[in-house]
């Protein structure tokens, strides 16, 4: 847990003992033990109290902050096969999700992809840089709006190979994470992501999303402008695959208030019973 530049008050129920430490002053910072005992008393719940909302108040819950966790998972790629999503094609793909409350804040977007051609051509080692787009829409009718509602240029980001598919040897898979600035959605709606890779300094091969192993539907369309509900894909089952891809964010920090607040409470009881 980090310490704020204020004070930070620390809990550490170990037993029946509560003990209280806080920072004290400006300069050199030395814990002090402000109180211990085997039973808590009236006048330590109080305290207890009182420095819960300085934890509260002053810390910015530094745990929490620090705690980036996936807020969404669309599933990992079932290595069997991908959608182009690449300006070079022409091509765009998008995936739907929905965040939960207190869970849908974004800070960060894992997603998967190979490399190859529509025409069966492999290419021997991945391109050497990556110009990926990132966006997020409004849903419109069970598909993205036309217009994106956040835009990310984050061009080449680093990759890590997954290996190579079982049934396609020649094809390697490669997992890539990339920070975005916070994108704070509304809860219990439905958005869309779309990953889009540019390869046209390369013409020969294009940028696949890994399909995901979890069920559900993508949507495509060719260029931006257009509607993603393009008539030639309505009877292909392709349309019925999911992208692979993970949100990462930061949780609400109500989650640490909730926890400040029930060693609180405990303390409280255990002196009423006292």
């Amino acid at each position: 847990m980090q310490l704020s530049s204020d004070g930070f008050v620390l809990f550490k129920k170990h037993w029946t003992r509560l003990l209280v430490v806080h920072i004290f002053g400006d300069g050199p910072r030395f814990p002090r033990v402000l109180m211990t005992s085997a039973r808590p008393t009236v006048n330590m719940t109080l305290h207890s109290i009182t420095v819960a909302l300085v934890v509260s108040a002053s810390t910015g819950f530094a745990l929490g902050e620090s705690a980036n966790q996936v807020v969404f998972d669309n599933g990992s790629p079932d290595f069997l096969v991908g959608h182009v999503s690449d300006t070079d094609q022409p091509w765009q793909l998008a995936g739907d999700f929905v965040l939960a409350a207190g869970r849908n804040e974004i800070t960060a977007v894992r997603f998967y992809g190979l490399y190859g051609s529509t025409f069966g051509a492999v290419p021997t080692e991945p391109l050497a840089t990556d110009d990926f787009t990132i966006r997020f829409f409004e849903d419109d009718s069970d598909k993205p709006a036309v217009d994106w509602l956040y835009e990310f240029r984050v061009g080449d980001i680093s990759r890590v190979s997954l290996g190579f598919a079982p049934q396609r040897p020649s094809r390697e898979y490669f997992s890539y994470e990339v920070e975005i600035p916070a994108v704070t959605l509304a809860a219990d709606k439905t958005y869309w992501l779309s990953v889009l890779n540019s390869t046209e300094f390369d013409s020969e091969f294009n940028w696949f999303w890994a399909r995901s192993s979890v069920g559900g539907y993508w949507q495509n369309r060719f260029s931006d402008g257009e509607a993603w509900d393009h008539p030639r894909l309505s009877d292909n089952s392709i349309h019925y695959y999911e992208s692979a891809f993970q949100l990462i964010g930061v949780p609400e920090p109500a989650s640490v208030v909730l926890l400040v607040w029930g060693l609180t409470i405990v303390g409280c009881r255990r002196s009423h019973s006292a």
